[in-house]
């Protein structure tokens, strides 16, 4: 198909017939709706009643450019710099994981325990954009959070979207497999912990938009220590939970039991699936 006019129904079109066929007409349709919001900023439902709509030449390049990245593999939250989560949206880029919505379920078992438990104090290990650590706090505005990532750029962009979202968050690098906990002067009623879970031999399962775009930094560990980060923190978390304090981390749902073994010497463990029921939360308390 030849490049398309300015015309709104043109640029559907040529967006619809140039996405490969790894993608859906249902996926088709939502991604352009998305690009379409970002780019132009018309909402799903005026899309059909604005194909006369014309574009600027800038605008008109952002949907071709986008088109191209996508038959990249390109992740959709990468292209529009965005990702939602919970009940905000987060800027991201490729020094940050993308938001999954089974973290959300994490920072909602987080919330809930902060409010049957009269929890004050969290510490956030590996905050990558700043998902869990900033919606914690918007949801509970009563706590003092703190966040550790041992990336400069992936804290950049975490102290971005706490400052655009207004929540009040203390960003420090630490590398979580250091003994981090002899940097605190103060103890934590909850820690909660997304670390690298992934095994290099899990690679060839996973598709080439998290491959190829995604933080290898943030995602993979050995396949000879698959639970270095949890082992470390684990052992971190007994100097700096306070008494009755809990332990959250998302897992590998491979490990669950492997976790479960490293967690036998703390008190009401618990292994939750996510929406999809896979085993993906646990929560033990000191």
């Amino acid at each position: 198909m030849k490049m398309p006019n300015n015309k709104l129904s043109s640029v559907q079109k040529y967006v619809y017939e140039k996405l490969n066929d790894q993608f859906s007409a249902d996926e088709k349709r939502v991604l352009f709706y998305q690009l379409c919001e970002a780019f132009i900023h018309l909402k799903s439902h005026q899309v059909p009643i604005s194909q006369d709509v014309t574009l600027t030449e800038s605008e008109l390049l952002l949907f071709i450019y986008a088109v191209k990245d996508l038959n990249k593999n390109k992740p959709i939250q990468y292209i529009l710099g965005h990702a939602t989560f919970c009940d905000w949206e987060f800027e991201v880029n490729q020094n940050t994981l993308i938001p999954r919505p089974e973290t959300e379920e994490l920072v909602h078992w987080i919330c809930e325990t902060i409010e049957q438990n009269d929890c004050q104090t969290l510490l956030d290990i590996g905050t990558g954009s700043g998902c869990i650590p900033i919606a914690t706090q918007l949801y509970q505005p009563q706590i003092s959070v703190t966040s550790i990532d041992i990336s400069e750029e992936a804290l950049s962009m975490a102290r971005k979207n706490a400052d655009r979202l207004n929540a009040k968050v203390d960003f420090l690098q630490m590398d979580a497999l250091s003994p981090f906990s002899d940097e605190f002067q103060q103890s934590f009623d909850i820690i909660v912990s997304n670390p690298p879970y992934v095994t290099e031999s899990d690679k060839q399962e996973m598709h080439a938009n998290v491959l190829d775009f995604e933080p290898h930094l943030a995602l993979f560990v050995s396949n000879e220590s698959p639970l270095i980060f949890y082992q470390n923190i684990i052992q971190q978390a007994q100097k700096l939970l306070n008494k009755n304090g809990f332990l959250f981390f998302e897992i590998n749902e491979a490990y669950g039991q492997e976790l479960l073994e490293l967690l036998k010497e703390w008190n009401n463990v618990a292994l939750r699936e996510d929406f999809l029921g896979k085993p993906r939360m646990i929560r033990a308390q000191k």
